[in-house]
């Protein structure tokens, strides 16, 4: 009920303290006006509820273009102002405000310079790829941090890398040798190749999070790769095998198993959904697509949505948990007009996409039921503390 754009917050300020009424764009019940009644007097503002005649429109939100350092005081004097308000709150907004042009350049320096250098230079397009992303990325008001290097980067590519590359020489050697014997090694090198891809993704998703910073607070992955290994190759056999059936168990699990295995200041996510809740909205996908022999398929744009719902709706951080209100019909609505971004521009609008996308994951999702939650970070921060001399202390003693 109180989930508001960014501009759309603003420009009920700005009515506001002109003297002119706002009202809600649609009916809401008598408890749901009970309950904003209540919570707007408590922030101070004079509330009065009207059972009739029309809401008041807001005007539409104008594009604004700082042009002076006074008017970019006045945004940051706006920033704060909303951060003051999210702590007044139980709810923490993401909101994205990156730029798709910027996102265009970042894009191309990183193809057209991996590409002249055979990919070397990726670990710094990455790197400044993904802090670009997360320092526009912010949750309360609050920007993400990214404190990744390219050598970092390539550290963790390394390993999975010299598997695959030495499989692949050792495979051609083979075959030039002995050439009745490669066919046995083939199946070796893909053993090997597949074993070194699945490597590379669990230690890009360990360095991801142990890199990304909230509050000079960080993430991590407590996963470990033969517990991961082992549900991403029974769950991929089984879908397989199932010709998809078996989607919404392999689904919730790595999900559950991801969200269980990362951390925040030391404290762990939580997942208590199950693979039941996914059902509905996957076997309506898998069923209309396979009835429609493929043509139905952009049906899974409403169903990925809904997955995405209740996947995120069924995660918590104590003692908050996360809230995802998309619909259906503006998810499946964005991704025709995503895809045709992509079609019309040969791929080249996929920074456009990526931009539209994150615009609309964070305009949905947020952080509710959080109480205090200043006072729940000052705790976590005592905690990672407490820990970090408790390891010292353990370090030191012989």
């Amino acid at each position: 009920m109180f989930r508001l754009t960014p501009d759309e917050a603003r420009q009920v300020l700005r009515q506001v303290e002109n003297g002119q009424q706002w009202k809600f764009g649609h009916p809401v019940s008598k408890k749901q006006a009970d309950t904003a009644v209540s919570y707007l007097n408590s922030l101070g503002f004079q509330v009065r509820r009207v059972s009739d005649g029309s809401p008041v429109k807001l005007a539409a939100p104008q594009k604004h273009f700082p042009a002076s350092d006074e008017e970019l005081e006045v945004e940051e004097e706006v920033e704060a102002e909303e951060r003051r308000v999210s702590r007044l709150t139980d709810t923490l907004e993401f909101f994205f405000k990156g730029d798709a042009l910027d996102l265009m350049v970042l894009y191309l320096k990183l193809w057209v310079f991996s590409l002249l250098t055979l990919g070397l230079y990726s670990f710094w397009g990455r790197t400044e790829l993904r802090r670009y992303l997360l320092s526009h990325l912010s949750l309360g008001g609050e920007p993400f941090h990214y404190r990744g290097t390219p050598k970092g980067l390539a550290a963790t590519n390394v390993k999975a890398l010299l598997v695959i590359i030495l499989a692949f020489f050792f495979l051609v050697w083979l075959h030039r040798t002995d050439p009745l014997s490669s066919p046995v090694f083939e199946k070796l090198f893909f053993g090997a190749g597949l074993f070194g891809l699945f490597y590379l993704f669990w230690r890009g998703i360990g360095y991801r999070l142990s890199q990304t910073e909230w509050q000079n607070l960080k993430f991590d992955f407590k996963g470990t790769f033969g517990h991961w290994f082992g549900l991403q190759i029974k769950g991929w056999l089984l879908f397989v095998l199932s010709l998809g059936l078996t989607g919404p168990v392999f689904w919730s699990q790595a999900w559950k198993y991801k969200m269980e295995q990362t951390t925040f200041g030391g404290r762990a996510f939580r997942y208590t959904g199950n693979w039941r809740n996914l059902a509905r909205p996957w076997y309506i996908g898998w069923g209309v697509t396979a009835v429609t022999l493929g043509w139905g398929a952009p049906v899974w744009f409403w169903s990925v949505c809904e997955i995405k719902k209740v996947l995120w709706n069924r995660t918590h951080f104590d003692p908050g948990r996360f809230e995802f209100s998309a619909d259906g019909k503006s998810s499946v609505r964005l991704q025709i007009e995503n895809w045709m971004i992509l079609i019309l521009s040969l791929g080249l609008g996929y920074p456009s996409v990526k931009k539209r996308n994150l615009d609309f994951t964070t305009r949905h999702l947020a952080l509710v039921d959080i109480k205090k939650w200043n006072h729940l970070l000052e705790e976590i921060r005592k905690d990672v503390t407490r820990k970090s001399r408790q390891t010292f202390q353990n370090f030191k003693t012989p």
